[in-house]
């Protein structure tokens, strides 16, 4: 065994320094290194650092914060010939990515507070009692291969945040996709707002 031979200058077979030989292996031992049987093979005992498993970080999945709640909106009616169709190409596209309220529940509620979806008082009035963050609103303009459809997102308070304008003519995947783009911009918008609006807000006492 070579590193017995280079330790103590004899062969694990060498019987005549047993003693040496002996002490040299408790040495060797409390080194980490265990010498099995004349000939046998040399094994590195494992640290105690690889033999632990690896305790989970604590910056892991675990700990992460939960995702944001989805914004609660309604996609409310839209004007012009075919608005009807329009409006429910538009709430197709955006479902999944809101909380999405009844269009008609909430046409009965604001009936029952005396106001109209179909202004900005009305709706913010609509908004606070039902707890709606977000209103979509439409409006196809023109007809055959000159129409458009326009959309609107804008806040429970009446403010507009997005507006995109499908090209002509408009058609169903034309909506949809105005539909996303208007949310896209109008979530980044409500965002910057609400940034804003924090650093604007003094700190509490």
């Amino acid at each position: 065994m070579k590193i017995l031979h280079a330790v103590t200058g004899a062969w694990a077979g060498d019987r005549t320094t047993p003693l040496r030989q002996g002490a040299m292996l408790l040495v060797l031992a409390s080194l980490g290194v265990v010498c099995a049987r004349p000939g046998g093979a040399l094994a590195q005992r494992s640290t105690s650092a690889s033999a632990a498993p690896s305790s989970p970080s604590g910056a892991s999945g675990t700990d992460a914060a939960p995702p944001a709640p989805k914004p609660s909106a309604v996609v409310a009616r839209f004007r012009g010939p075919l608005g009807a169709r329009a409006r429910v190409y538009a709430e197709r596209a955006l479902r999944g990515r809101l909380a999405l309220r009844s269009f008609s529940e909430t046409r009965r509620a604001a009936k029952q507070l005396g106001v109209s979806l179909d202004n900005a008082p009305g709706r913010s009035l609509v908004a606070t009692d039902r707890g709606i963050d977000l209103f979509v609103l439409g409006r196809v303009r023109g007809r055959g291969r000159h129409a458009k459809t326009e959309i609107v997102v804008e806040r429970a308070d009446g403010r507009q945040l997005a507006k995109v304008v499908t090209g002509a003519p408009t058609s169903q995947a034309r909506i949809r996709k105005a539909a996303r783009r208007a949310l896209d911009e109008a979530l980044e918008a409500r965002e910057k707002i609400q940034r804003e609006a924090a650093l604007l807000t003094p700190p509490p006492p």
